[in-house]
């Protein structure tokens, strides 16, 4: 809260009437992360083609992020406190939204391999590893490269290595 307030030039008591806890400001930014992250995926529900579609999430989420660094960061290493934090209808909530993005996810790739676009895979490993990749890509030092140069490096590995 020490942190917030000297960023934000408000004081902690005024912090505190918006958010009662650092637990709190996290749900939010779970919260707000997940709605950013379902928006990529029903943004590109109607693509021409899987790989049109999971190439179009990944400039979206990278485009968001690159955007929101703080939030996938946060995201990445708030998680445990979180869990251990919040009250259980939140980390149900928390949980349920990643649930459904995380599956949402799955079924571009599960259509990619159903048309024969992508190889034959577990398609919650590459999910995962999609997701990780993504959010990680945060706190990446990579100040010479704007986010299309890396959605375009991470696209270049993940495709290369899904297509037939």
């Amino acid at each position: 809260m020490d942190d917030l307030s000297d960023r934000t030039g408000l004081n902690k008591g005024t912090l505190y009437y918006y958010y009662a806890a650092k637990s709190d400001i996290l749900y939010e930014i779970v919260r707000a992360t997940h709605e950013a992250s379902h928006a990529c995926l029903d943004a590109v529900a109607g693509a021409s083609s899987p790989a049109v579609a999971l190439s179009s999430f990944i400039d979206g989420m990278v485009d968001w992020i690159s955007q929101n660094k703080e939030h996938a960061i946060i995201l990445s290493k708030e998680q445990d406190y979180f869990e251990d934090t919040l009250p259980e209808d939140k980390i149900e909530s928390a949980r349920s939204g990643h649930r459904a993005y995380m599956r949402k996810l799955y079924g571009v790739i599960q259509a990619g391999v159903d048309s024969g676009v992508f190889k034959n895979c577990d398609v919650r490993v590459v999910g995962r590893a999609i997701s990780t990749m993504l959010f990680n890509s945060a706190s990446w030092r990579l100040s010479t490269m704007g986010p299309a140069a890396i959605s375009t490096q991470i696209k270049q590995l993940l495709m290369d290595g899904l297509k037939t």
